[in-house]
């Protein structure tokens, strides 16, 4: 694990669940067993701190457990501080978890889920980038949601985590609404699909066919697995 992030004035925020069967990915697993997509999800975050440490950037894993606390046996292998989400909903935890790392002096902070375990870390840096000249940047996904959201200390516009109705398709456009009616200036991430269904599933593999399992966990689980779409 690297310890040295290049820039400690940028800060990712890894949003994820605590990976127990039957908590995750719960629409995956109407067609695959609770286990299987348990330990499924767990090589997404495998994959994403890879991500993350390869580029030396700085981090911090935010999860989410129904019992309220980030104590998750599942996360061990992490070997790195664990934070806990604390709000009643998505958007207020998103929201502390924002400013809890403005607290900590990070100047630009960039948010991302862990249903995409093949996030281009080319990406992550556009947003940091950008975030040099704009007042925020977001990464819209094909379900109508957004993979990667980022501020400022200075340009971070709270309300974009009230009223909005998560889960659902009408996710990017009601955020996109909220930043255009604070005139905020907007760096457009490309469209990604998140991994939520079989299908989604299905597009990953796709789309990763040319890379070797080797290169990834997720990969490297689905061919142990020998499963076949």
């Amino acid at each position: 694990m690297n310890t040295s992030p290049v820039d400690r004035q940028e800060c990712v925020l890894l949003f994820v669940k605590c990976p127990e069967p039957g908590l995750v990915k719960t629409r995956l697993a109407t067609q695959l067993s609770d286990e299987f997509v348990a330990n499924l999800y767990s090589c997404f975050i495998k994959d994403i701190l890879n991500t993350l440490d390869n580029a030396e950037l700085s981090h911090r894993i935010h999860v989410h457990h129904p019992e309220g606390n980030a104590d998750c046996p599942e996360l061990e292998y992490t070997q790195r501080p664990l934070y806990e989400q604390v709000g009643r909903d998505l958007g207020e935890r998103m929201r502390r978890a924002f400013l809890d790392a403005f607290r900590h002096e990070y100047k630009s902070v960039i948010i991302i889920g862990s249903d995409l375990p093949d996030i281009p870390v080319e990406y992550i840096r556009e947003g940091f980038r950008a975030l040099q000249v704009k007042d925020c940047v977001i990464g819209p996904a094909s379900d109508g949601g957004y993979y990667l959201l980022g501020f400022n200390v200075d340009t971070f516009v709270p309300e974009v985590f009230e009223d909005i109705p998560w889960s659902t398709d009408e996710v990017f456009n009601k955020t996109i609404s909220i930043l255009q009616s604070k005139s905020c200036n907007i760096h457009l991430l490309p469209e990604l699909q998140d991994i939520d269904t079989l299908n989604d599933l299905k597009n990953f593999i796709h789309r990763n066919k040319d890379n070797s399992p080797e290169t990834s966990h997720t990969l490297s689980f689905i061919a142990e697995q020998q499963i076949l779409f």
